[in-house]
């Protein structure tokens, strides 16, 4: 068995985040599957130091429930398109079989709770390794270089399209900033200083960029981790301090005219379907607030079991009633809330809900304010991420969803040790 007790302290499982940028969020299903077996092994020969949170066993449950709706008398065939009979029980086994591996993958950081000591750490190399990623790939689309492994369609970075990347981005600005207030408080300037120069690596990534979601991450991220320093922080100016660096980067875009920030004021003007915009991600607000009505129809078609995992493309079409006139497919709704509640439904839907309630309050200080730097930026960046999820669909890409997990390890597994 693998001693994960030590590795945890060595770039190991840094490597395997990194991976999961580079590999996980390749639109190459040959690499994307050669990486989850890769963390598969990692994580069946290994071991856990001690018992994931309660809360983790509300995930698995709603897992379970998906699992269940697939068998009989539940499972069975659903109404498509044009009367059709559908049931795609290898797409369902896929989209069971993602599902697991990143449930496993926030159970095994449940179980191996990490120290400050090698949080900070952790979280220091993994912001300096995405800042250093996001500029080689800004480089090489500038230069029009070819990255390996990465299929030509790939707008920008190392994900089908230019969201995932900013999303992905987005977690390694949090940790960069994490870490640099947490060496800044103990004096360690040189290592607060690389991080800074990461963070405005990442922030040059985000703003070459045209996706709102990364910068909505990244800032929505601060916001809520200024919050959390002014209430149980260590010392309460560091939420003030935080929170005029904010504004000042947040002016620097503004001033500089960053893309993302020009979609965001031109939203209404998007276009609506995807033969008329320059990507396919790119839908107006007025048209994705029609994709959640329709979608809602749908749940209420299939409140009790959903239309199983995966079949979300195939069993839409005859609900489209607000959004039949565009010619353009949608495999998802424009919304991981409803993605997962339209699959699974809504006993899974009520079973996540508990199980991430459970976990954020496994991040409260409870008395323990040390390490309540980096904690609690890994929970801000967390619910960012999530509160992204309810508008977009940003957790369907193993690249950026294995990062997010990474800092819900880190803000919700607590190590009975003096920080």
């Amino acid at each position: 068995m693998i001693r994960f007790r030590s590795l945890q302290k060595e770039p190991g499982v840094l490597i395997l985040v990194g991976l999961a940028a580079l590999f996980g969020g390749i639109s190459s299903p040959l690499v994307c599957g050669v990486f989850l077996v890769v963390i598969g092994l990692w994580v069946g020969l290994g071991e856990m130091v001690g018992m994931p949170a309660k809360a983790v066993i509300f995930w698995w449950g709603a897992f379970a429930w998906g699992c269940l709706a697939l068998l009989p008398p539940w499972g069975g065939t659903l109404e498509g398109s044009q009367g059709l009979k559908i049931f795609q029980p290898c797409v369902s086994a896929e989209s069971l079989l993602l599902f697991l591996a990143g449930l496993t993958w926030l159970t095994w950081w449940m179980g191996n709770p990490a120290g400050e000591r090698v949080r900070l750490r952790t979280l220091r190399l993994y912001g300096i390794l995405v800042a250093v990623l996001g500029l080689l790939a800004l480089m090489a689309k500038v230069q029009r270089w070819p990255l390996p492994f990465i299929l030509p369609e790939a707008e920008y970075g190392f994900f089908p399209n230019r969201n995932h990347m900013s999303n992905w981005l987005a977690l390694g600005g949090m940790a960069s900033a994490a870490a640099a207030l947490a060496d800044a408080r103990k004096g360690r300037w040189p290592w607060a200083g690389v991080s800074f120069l990461a963070i405005a690596g990442i922030l040059t990534c985000l703003a070459a960029n045209s996706s709102r979601g990364g910068l909505l991450i990244f800032f929505l991220g601060i916001l809520i981790w200024t919050g959390a320093l002014t209430w149980a922080g260590p010392d309460r100016k560091l939420g003030a301090i935080l929170l005029i660096l904010t504004l000042l980067a947040a002016t620097s875009l503004l001033f500089i005219g960053a893309k993302p920030l020009e979609r965001m004021r031109d939203i209404s003007t998007i276009p609506t379907h995807a033969g008329e915009a320059d990507s396919p991600d790119e839908v107006s607000l007025d048209f994705r607030f029609l994709v959640f009505r329709d979608t809602l129809d749908l749940i209420r078609r299939h409140p009790f079991r959903g239309v199983g995992a995966g079949n979300f493309e195939q069993a839409f079409p005859p609900y489209r009633s607000r959004t039949f006139a565009t010619s353009s497919t949608l495999g998802h709704p424009e919304s991981d809330l409803f993605w997962l509640t339209a699959e699974y439904g809504l006993p899974a839907l009520l079973l996540a809900f508990v199980g991430t309630w459970g976990l954020f309050l496994q991040a409260a200080p409870r008395g323990n304010r040390e390490g309540w730097i980096t904690r609690s930026a890994c929970a801000s960046s967390v619910a960012a991420f999530l509160l992204h999820g309810l508008m977009d669909v940003p957790g369907h890409r193993p690249g950026a969803v294995w990062a997010m997990l990474m800092m819900a390890g880190f803000a919700f597994a607590r190590k009975k040790e003096v920080e």
